[in-house]
């Protein structure tokens, strides 16, 4: 009777554990989904900017420092396109009918909290302050200054919150799909 209770168990367990893979495929397709249309638009969106921003450098009567502004703009806002039209390219390869170790292992780096993709938009960060601080055309005596000091601190605390407000929808959304592919992972290859 102990063998029959112990592979019964075993039938429960696996079939608990189908349960969860069908579950957490459908999740990362899920997940996959909403990132592929959130990478295509905001492809398009800075795409948009960086044309419209050439268009007024050009074709607009400012002042050099304005003309500068506007270049460091074209060049933030392409370098998102770039960043985001790679990241586009990311989810729209991701493919569901490899091994399962295969789709387990890649889902686990998709959904991996990644530095490196925090270094790919700090170019275009840092040249939208330079952009904002040349287009307010600051002068040289002190108090023009103490007003670009109150300029980055302002800005990089909007960045820094911005960052952090994304580290919590990774977090809330990716971080468990992450830990679930890696536990996963895991267990396939004990």
């Amino acid at each position: 009777m102990s063998n029959l209770d112990d592979s019964n168990k075993d039938v429960v367990e696996q079939n608990r554990s189908t349960i969860n893979m069908d579950s957490l495929i459908v999740k990362l397709k899920n997940e996959d989904s909403k990132n592929l249309k959130v990478m295509g638009s905001f492809r398009w969106i800075y795409l948009a900017m960086a044309i419209g921003y050439v268009l007024m450098v050009f074709f607009s009567n400012q002042d050099i420092n304005r003309k500068i502004a506007g270049v460091c703009y074209v060049v933030a806002f392409a370098l998102f396109a770039l960043v985001f039209r790679k990241l586009h390219r990311e989810f729209s390869d991701v493919d569901y009918s490899v091994p399962l170790t295969v789709l387990l292992q890649k889902a686990v780096e998709r959904y991996r909290l990644n530095l490196k993709r925090v270094l790919l938009v700090l170019p275009s960060v840092l040249l939208i302050d330079l952009g904002n601080v040349l287009s307010e055309s600051f002068g040289v005596d002190s108090s023009s200054w103490r007003q670009v000091i109150i300029y980055q601190v302002v800005f990089f605390s909007v960045m820094f919150t911005s960052g952090y407000a994304g580290y919590l929808v990774w977090r809330m959304r990716q971080k468990p799909l992450h830990d679930s592919a890696k536990q996963m992972l895991e267990e396939l290859e004990s």
